[in-house]
């Protein structure tokens, strides 16, 4: 560990909460965790939130799958603003612990947290992580390199129809993080995505052109007529490996 790599972590050692001090994210508390320590405070756009920003509108309702510790529903929560909604989902209990923390360490009353993944079914599902990078998880058979996830376990799993159908609000916008495990999530969102179209903003795993998140996009591009773009507003006409990029998916006008 370097000498600033030091001096960083005496400033933000892991379990204390600090404050954002830069950035759309200005002046909300986070406990400090690997990955979201000193870049977060700082306002570092990894999460591509300049992106995001220009999208958001208050009274939108967001639905977050991939919620991890809540680096994304906070952001959410601020842009959709009291009259708006979030909805996240987390199923790794340390990760949405973190979660449930951060949410109540700014008394956040529009986010509602479900600890469950998301799938294209409601049967309970085996999922495998990687307790030293908290973002690194999915269900144990999508397109990953299991041996680098030491922990499996087993978590609940709902659709994002059911929940829309449990009496929830449509979303206006899906974000979609799940480490490959993307093309269940559509799966499992058929009947809201052809009711209500909304954005979706899905960061990529594909390790192959066969991936199912590649064939998600096919699917939302080819039955709902979505237009994929690249965050810099680049038509994507073919799709090949990626491993970590965002595209927007732009419903059609109606």
């Amino acid at each position: 560990m370097s000498l600033l790599q030091r001096m960083v972590r005496r400033l933000y050692p892991h379990g204390a909460t600090r404050t954002v001090l830069r950035g759309p994210l200005r002046g909300m508390k986070f406990q400090v965790i690997n990955g979201m320590g000193a870049t977060y405070a700082l306002g570092v756009d990894f999460m591509n939130l300049k992106f995001l920003g220009p999208r958001l509108r208050p009274g939108m309702v967001v639905y977050d799958v991939g919620g991890n510790c809540g680096q994304m529903a906070l952001f959410f929560s601020r842009f959709v603003g009291p009259s708006g909604r979030v909805i996240t989902f987390e199923p790794v209990p340390e990760n949405f612990a973190r979660l449930c923390g951060n949410l109540q360490l700014n008394t956040l009353t529009n986010v509602e947290a479900l600890e469950t993944a998301v799938g294209a079914d409601q049967e309970t599902k085996s999922f495998c992580y990687d307790t030293s990078h908290h973002t690194m998880g999915t269900f144990t058979d999508s397109m990953v390199k299991l041996h680098t996830w030491e922990k499996t376990i087993t978590v609940p799993c709902t659709t994002l129809d059911a929940a829309w159908q449990a009496g929830r609000p449509a979303p206006d916008m899906i974000k979609i993080d799940v480490e490959g495990a993307g093309g269940a999530v559509i799966q499992g969102a058929t009947r809201l995505i052809t009711e209500n179209l909304p954005g979706i903003y899905f960061e990529i795993h594909a390790a192959d052109e066969d991936a199912p998140e590649l064939q998600a996009l096919r699917l939302l591009r080819e039955r709902w007529r979505y237009e994929i773009t690249d965050l810099n507003g680049t038509l994507q006409d073919q799709f090949g490996p990626m491993w970590g990029a965002a595209v927007w998916c732009e419903p059609p006008a109606t």
